[in-house]
């Protein structure tokens, strides 16, 4: 009787270190994906930033180059050119 407490008690114990194995190794995958999610996230965040900025530099050179309405005249002839330049007071 006592040797079938003491095989039923260290099948019980194997039991129990197996599963605290099966519970270590999921939990370290688990770790590893948790890892790889963040790296990629921080990646995309990054990624992200850099086009938006690209873009915002992008939109700002072109809007700098585009004329302004208000500075577009036609010009009759020299002394109005000279006129919008502040050469000569009208």
């Amino acid at each position: 009787m006592l040797h079938a407490l003491i095989v039923v008690w260290v099948s019980c114990g194997l039991n129990l270190y197996k599963r605290l194995f099966c519970v270590k190794a999921a939990s370290l995958t688990l770790d590893k994906l948790e890892e790889s999610y963040w790296h990629e996230f921080n990646d995309f965040q990054l990624q992200l930033r850099v086009h938006v900025d690209e873009r915002d530099t992008t939109l700002s050179k072109a809007c700098f180059w585009l004329p302004n309405p208000a500075q577009i005249a036609p010009l009759s002839n020299a002394q109005s050119c000279r006129q919008q330049r502040g050469d000569i007071q009208s």
